[in-house]
């Protein structure tokens, strides 16, 4: 039986285009993003943020892009299914988007796909491999990152400092410092500096209202090496 990805990816041949992505297809989690994607037809090629939607909708769309990466790069959104409702929402948007059965919107350059209507097969079942959902901002993920943009120095210190710092667990700063990689905000911690800093604190500060910074939080459960640190500490904007 074929694949959720491999439907995709006849979809994307059948229209004569190419999506670049720093990972294949069939590996994307549900709302993950990569912003160093490219949609390619021919010799015209566009600059891409990729998300994956198990909902295509835009209520999901914003759920998995926050404010400052959707501004930063046209959207190319991809899933099992857009419903018509949401098809028309996306394409006064703007927001290209591509399901598993054709339905598409893509327009950059002199390139304009727009095919509606098209429904699955009754037998048609999705298998794109399952998941969590990859969340960079959850609170102690928020910490860690914070520590590095304040101190960047961390960043050719061990996971066990950056943990202490930080005020997380060792395991919590090496799944952050990956995910950093995943999103291209890090790419090699040899390097010692973070990549698109302002937009990391851009969306930080956004997050921070309704993750670390949420007052239903109950701070007194969660213990830390220096339960000051984020109050004590400034940014270096």
């Amino acid at each position: 039986m074929d694949t959720f990805a491999e439907r995709l990816q006849d979809q994307l041949t059948g229209y004569d285009l190419e999506l670049k992505t720093p990972q294949p297809l069939g590996l994307y989690e549900e709302y993950e993003f990569e912003r160093a994607g490219q949609l390619i037809r021919g010799r015209q090629n566009e600059h891409v943020t990729a998300v994956f939607l198990p909902k295509m909708t835009l209520t999901a769309l914003a759920h998995a892009l926050p404010p400052p990466v959707r501004r930063s790069a046209p959207v190319f959104a991809f899933g099992h299914r857009i419903m018509p409702r949401a098809a028309d929402a996306f394409r006064e948007e703007g927001i290209n988007y591509l399901d598993e059965v054709g339905n598409a919107y893509i327009r950059f350059a002199d390139v304009l796909i727009d095919v509606r209507g098209r429904i699955p097969n009754a037998s048609l079942k999705t298998s794109m491999r399952p998941g969590p959902q990859k969340t960079l901002f959850t609170p102690r993920r928020a910490q860690v990152i914070f520590a590095l943009l304040t101190w960047p120095e961390l960043l050719s210190a061990s996971l066990r400092d950056i943990a202490f710092y930080s005020g997380a667990s060792t395991g919590q700063a090496h799944d952050t410092i990956k995910i950093l990689r995943e999103r291209q905000f890090l790419i090699s911690r040899n390097d010692e500096a973070l990549t698109h800093r302002d937009e990391l604190i851009d969306i930080w500060t956004s997050e921070y209202p309704s993750g670390l910074g949420s007052p239903t939080r109950n701070v007194a459960s969660q213990v830390t090496p220096n339960t000051s640190w984020w109050t004590t500490t400034q940014l270096h904007m």
